[in-house]
């Protein structure tokens, strides 16, 4: 290998990792933003807590943990799609998971997914997957929705963002 090589390859690898770093301040300061909508909007209501889980599911933070870790070991850009999956949900009428409903033709009309502005959107199974395992464990008793934003908050961590300790909780399916 030249010399040249060695210096492009180099090059390279600063530029990745400055663009990576950056993506990953980028993706802590949205989910940040996000954050503060669901605590001072009509996300946030009375019953909305920081510990709703703590008796009735105390496993749930680890199953979700787990499961975004797992995935974003195989697929690195899976932090970035749960960021954005939930980012698109709160969009529309709040952080009720309703980007995760397919539309059937009968009962459900319509979806979000329908929608020019989500296309791409991605990592929807991985949150039915974790949401599966949490059932497993304590069924019918935590939302998706409060699963796709621990999922977000997962992701946001696991990919060097700020690891934020205190979420409301408590939204119903």
């Amino acid at each position: 290998m030249h010399i040249y090589e060695k210096l492009n390859w180099n090059n390279n690898i600063v530029r990745t990792t400055i663009y990576m770093m950056r993506v990953e301040v980028i993706l802590g300061v949205v989910f940040v933003v996000v954050l503060g909508c669901l605590k001072n909007g009509e996300a946030v209501g009375v019953g909305l807590s920081d510990n709703f889980y703590e008796e009735s599911c105390p496993e749930v933070e680890s199953i979700v943990r787990a499961g975004v870790q797992s995935a974003s070991l195989t697929d690195p850009t899976t932090p970035a799609a749960l960021l954005r999956l939930m980012f698109h949900d709160c969009q529309v009428q709040g952080c009720d998971a309703s980007i995760l409903v397919n539309p059937d033709g009968v009962i459900t009309k319509s979806s979000e997914m329908e929608s020019t502005k989500n296309f791409g959107i991605r990592k929807r199974e991985l949150i039915s997957l974790v949401k599966s395992a949490v059932e497993a464990v304590c069924p019918r008793r935590v939302s998706c929705a409060d699963i796709l934003v621990m999922a977000a908050r997962e992701a946001v961590a696991f990919s060097g963002g700020p690891r934020i300790i205190r979420l409301p909780f408590q939204t119903l399916d």
